[in-house]
């Protein structure tokens, strides 16, 4: 790796981003909302916990 770092994004960025690219909301369980995409079939559980952000 280069050693950059990449930026933080919360939960609800990383939905909304996929949602731009046809990913949508299947099902919520708890904390983690399950995407799924019309064309992929697997399924992307994506943690949104309130403001947190993530480095992953």
């Amino acid at each position: 790796m280069s050693g950059r770092q990449l930026s933080a994004v919360t939960g609800k960025q990383v939905v909304k981003a996929l949602a731009a690219d046809g990913w949508y909301v299947k099902r919520i369980r708890g904390s983690h909302h399950i995407l799924r995409h019309p064309d992929i079939p697997d399924a992307i559980p994506v943690p949104v916990h309130g403001h947190a952000r993530s480095n992953r």
